[in-house]
């Protein structure tokens, strides 16, 4: 596998600028502007957007087929597999899992540990994964992945090191394998090696690799099925290598896992073992767990950052709190992003455009055009498509 270059101090101070969101991106858009994105989502060295039209645009690293386009090297591709019938897609380290309008589900790019489902190592256009029923979301990350069925089933399949397929047993599935036999699963997110999901009724469950307490168990042991985090009701979660982030319902804000750079914001570094509230206000309605870092928006639109962030932008290496970025207030969501330490983020405005930061060596933010140059503001990508005569 061939990797670009990146400079983790560089990117810490490009991501400082973000926020995360597991909204739907239509309601964050400002009146009167009419959005062109349904989803937009980052993998190491590419990046995804789907078009309210169905259509899947890519562009970035095309190498091990990651752009879907059957060639090699860095580009764009403007309409993957040449439809508009996309509703959902999930962007790995080099690979992507995609869900069209009937439920099918297609992968392509790296394949090493069969975190596609496929059989070989690289599949260069989108092939589709198993034929026996329908998928309604999807989840992947470095080697596994996860979907719920349209039955509300649970799936995973990929490598299973440390039992994040939740599956009770080890060893590495090459195709979907039922994990238990519910079917109320709502969400489901995979990190590199663990799983956390969310049924109907807004509990939480995780399993995997439990170093650090990233599973929020209240113990550090590995956990091979799904185990209930607490009796809360959760809203929404974001998923990082190391540590959790999640909304509860009344917009309260908790976190747990490894807290080495004070990215839980309580004001010390001491590793959660389970969920504990971040400050005290009840209006966040978006986070993002992002390797030593974190990042959320609240109601009135502002963007927090703290964690491992740059001196420069602090004057400190670690900033223990949640600290406000600017002063603004029209930043509407980010793109959910499968990878911690890589360098690009991409953003949406709450007038339906699109801007990307950061590191631009396969192409990632320019449309496929690479260069040496990072972009240490936000530029604009796409406009947005107004409605307002």
């Amino acid at each position: 596998m061939k990797w670009a270059k990146f400079s983790k101090k560089a990117s810490l101070f490009f991501l400082s600028i973000a926020l995360a969101a597991s909204i739907p991106l239509e309601s964050v858009i400002a009146a009167g502007s009419k959005p062109l994105y349904s989803q937009v989502e980052t993998g190491a060295y590419a990046t995804a957007v789907l078009k309210t039209d169905g259509t899947l645009a890519m562009w970035g690293s095309g190498f091990d087929g990651g752009l879907g386009n059957g060639v090699e090297g860095n580009g764009y591709n403007a309409k993957v597999g040449n439809t508009n019938q996309w509703k959902q897609v999930s962007v790995g380290e080099s690979h992507v899992i995609a869900i069209k309008k009937d439920g099918t589900m297609w992968g392509w790019g790296f394949n090493d540990v069969n975190q596609l489902g496929l059989t070989g190592k690289t599949i260069r256009k989108p092939t589709q994964i198993g034929k026996s029923r329908k998928w309604k979301s999807v989840s992947t990350r470095y080697g596994h992945s996860a979907a719920i069925a349209e039955d509300g089933t649970l799936w995973a399949w990929g490598a299973n090191w440390n039992g994040q397929l939740g599956i009770g047993s080890k060893g590495n599935q090459k195709a979907p394998v039922q994990v238990g036999r519910d079917k109320d699963w709502a969400q489901v997110y995979t990190a590199s090696f663990h799983t956390t999901a969310i049924k109907k009724d807004g509990t939480m469950y995780a399993w995997g690799t439990g170093s650090a307490g990233r599973l929020g168990t209240g113990n550090e042991k590995d956990q091979w099925k799904p185990v209930k985090i607490g009796a809360f009701k959760w809203k929404s979660i974001s998923v990082g290598s190391l540590h959790t982030l999640a909304i509860k319902e009344d917009g309260s804000l908790w976190g747990w896992g490894y807290n080495g750079y004070r990215q839980m914001g309580n004001g010390n570094n001491k590793d959660l073992l389970k969920p504990v509230q971040i400050g005290k206000t009840k209006d966040w309605v978006s986070v993002m767990a992002f390797g030593f870092k974190s990042y959320g928006v609240k109601k009135d639109g502002s963007l927090w950052v703290w964690g491992d962030v740059m001196p420069e932008v602090y004057k400190s290496i670690d900033q223990a709190y949640p600290k406000r970025v600017g002063t603004g207030n029209d930043w509407a969501s980010i793109a959910r992003s499968s990878t911690d330490e890589k360098g690009h983020v991409m953003v949406l405005k709450k007038d339906g455009t699109l801007w990307g930061m950061g590191y631009n060596y396969n192409g990632q933010i320019k449309l496929g055009k690479p260069d040496d140059e990072p972009a240490l503001e936000p530029i604009a990508i796409f406009p947005t498509e107004s409605t307002k005569k």
